[in-house]
């Protein structure tokens, strides 16, 4: 057996996040850097490591106070300023750093009790300017209602590991880089769990991962979470639509029972309604397919089922080129995984020619916005690793050249 992952290990990828706090300490004096800077990922993504990477790095500054590091998890929003408030007093330093865990846990208590923290502590050291506030939480936290917190506030996103990053991490290991990649999809507490089992299989690593995420959701929204995870982008109709047939839910209650557990599985901070691409998603594209590899193991009947309906669905909706934009990655994903048991390029032949069998409907589309989101994966880079790995390196930029021509041929 192996050793799992090490906070040393683990900061390297990190390091430009790290600098972001660094800078944000050293314009403290200048009244207009960053004085709330909120840390935010899924669960097991290496938050409260950081948090306690910041405040060992502080920790032998003569010119930073730390006033402490809290959990808000285990703190009620008035316990949590007075204490904080009582630190700060005691605290001598020019300037000063509170580190709080888990912030997001007060807005699971109570939403009032977190806007009640905000206006009795977080706007008190904003206007006080001599603090940075270092907060942790399991999702992005944007809906400030102070105007002076918003402006001094900025959130980073602790992502999924890249495969070089994941190499820099385990590079004394005798573990493959790919093959550990390829297991965990570079997420932290994944990767660490595959460090100290590497004899697991990719169906052990999925089972334990899937229970890991999924572990606090009630089990028919378990159901659900799974079933969406086949799904880079949903909504409550496609949910509906794969579902048609089951039972357990009347017909005339569908929509608002899946509404309820999706509003479950956003109150938990798995998904997430993007903008941009107008449907819902999960937070962390590598809890996305994590989930998804085990229920491909363990139900591929019903997984090719879904696929088949969800090429179906999006296929019939990309003819609306108002929506063209949101919806070509999905249709080009799902036709591209019901025909993945075919050679490579034929897969690819197959995406290829109905985007040609459709040009003359699409006419008018938006161009460059349907190329920005298939080159970017609709804000999600881990969409092009799976669409290159479904109809290859060479169908994906075949199909990223003939949108290239549809927009020189729209702007001629």
């Amino acid at each position: 057996m192996s050793k799992g992952l090490n906070k040393r290990q683990l900061l390297a990828p990190r390091l430009p996040l790290l600098d972001e706090v660094m800078h944000a300490e050293e314009k403290l004096d200048t009244h207009d850097g960053l004085l709330l800077l909120t840390f935010w990922g899924s669960k097991g993504c290496g938050r409260t490591t950081f948090l306690n990477v910041v405040k060992e790095k502080f920790s032998s500054s003569n010119e930073v106070g730390i006033t402490g590091i809290w959990d808000a998890s285990d703190s009620k929003a008035f316990d949590l300023s007075r204490s904080i408030s009582k630190a700060i007093d005691n605290q001598g330093s020019n300037h000063k750093l509170v580190l709080i865990d888990n912030l997001d846990a007060l807005l699971k208590k109570d939403d009032q009790g977190f806007f009640e923290f905000e206006n009795d502590t977080i706007l008190k050291l904003v206007e006080r300017g001599d603090t940075l506030i270092i907060t942790s939480s399991q999702i992005e936290i944007s809906f400030w209602q102070e105007y002076d917190v918003r402006e001094r506030q900025k959130n980073f996103q602790l992502v999924p590991l890249k495969l070089d990053e994941l190499e820099e991490i385990i590079n004394d290991t005798d573990i493959d880089n790919n093959l550990a990649y390829q297991m965990t999809f570079g997420h932290p507490k994944i990767l660490d769990m595959f460090l100290t089992h590497p004899n697991w299989t990719e169906k052990e690593i999925s089972d334990h991962a899937q229970r890991y995420f999924l572990e606090d959701l009630p089990e028919e929204t378990r159901e659900v979470a799974r079933m969406a995870s086949l799904l880079p982008a949903f909504n409550i109709f496609i949910l509906r639509e794969i579902q048609k047939e089951n039972n357990k839910v009347e017909q005339s209650d569908m929509l608002t029972w899946y509404n309820d557990q999706i509003n479950e599985l956003t109150k938990q901070w798995i998904v997430q309604f993007d903008t941009q691409v107008g449907a819902y998603c999960f937070t962390d594209h590598a809890v996305r397919r994590l989930i998804a590899r085990d229920f491909a193991i363990n139900f591929i009947r019903e997984f090719h089922r879904i696929q088949k309906i969800a090429a179906n669905y999006y296929q019939e909706e990309a003819k609306g080129i108002s929506y063209l934009p949101q919806i070509f990655v999905s249709a080009i994903y799902h036709l591209a995984q019901t025909q993945k048991t075919l050679a490579e390029h034929d897969t690819g032949d197959y995406c290829l020619s109905w985007i040609k069998d459709m040009r003359d409907v699409w006419r008018g589309a938006r161009w460059e916005q349907v190329l920005k989101n298939w080159e970017n994966g609709a804000g999600d880079s881990s969409l092009v690793e799976e669409l290159e790995s479904l109809i290859g390196p060479k169908n994906y930029s075949r199909i990223t050249r003939v949108l290239k021509e549809s927009v020189k041929t729209s702007e001629a």
